[in-house]
């Protein structure tokens, strides 16, 4: 173990003040105590890792939720924009319908029902979901006759049940959640 080694200075300045301090009663190692305690000890050193260790932890779990609803907002946000598109182009058909699309289409914003029938004059782009991949994909689906839809996209938080995306209802997760 390392012993601390006062410098020459400090020796004099121990030795001055010892006899100084003789009258006073205070013990003779009381200045090189003192000059002992400036340093921090490791348990000291190791309480405070974990201490930051844990706020740390804290922080990064509340970043990583925040994420999510933040994705979830952008995929309500998403899902109102496609419903006010789909209500702009069914207004100016004659007869009044939606597109098409008697299974599941995936949007991509370049070939599939949506991005044919309203891009460019009912909106710019059709927007897609902030992750766009495996299950986090946008997917549209109306009746035979083009009188409904439904626009499907899955949430990462569960237990949201934000917005509405247009149609008589939107699908989360594969939960029907009506307007």
């Amino acid at each position: 173990m390392l012993q601390y080694q006062p410098t020459l200075q400090q020796v004099s300045v121990l030795k001055s003040s010892y006899l100084a301090n003789k009258k006073a009663g205070e013990s003779p190692l009381f200045w090189y105590t003192k000059i002992m305690k400036r340093a921090f000890t490791l348990i000291e050193l190791m309480v405070v890792i974990a201490i930051i260790a844990l706020l740390t932890g804290a922080a990064a779990l509340a970043y990583s939720g925040i994420q999510e609803r933040a994705r979830d907002a952008q995929r309500s946000n998403d899902l109102n924009e496609l419903k006010i598109s789909l209500s702009t182009y069914y207004e100016a058909q004659i007869p009044q319908v939606y597109p098409i699309a008697t299974s599941k289409t995936i949007l991509n914003n370049s070939t599939d029902i949506l991005a044919t029938t309203l891009k460019p004059n009912f909106i710019r782009n059709i927007p897609l979901d902030p992750i766009n991949s495996g299950n986090y994909v946008y997917k549209y689906m109306s009746n035979s006759t083009g009188t409904d839809y439904t626009l499907y996209a899955t949430l990462e938080n569960t237990n949201n049940t934000l917005g509405w995306g247009g149609g008589s209802s939107w699908v989360a997760d594969g939960f029907q959640v009506q307007p």
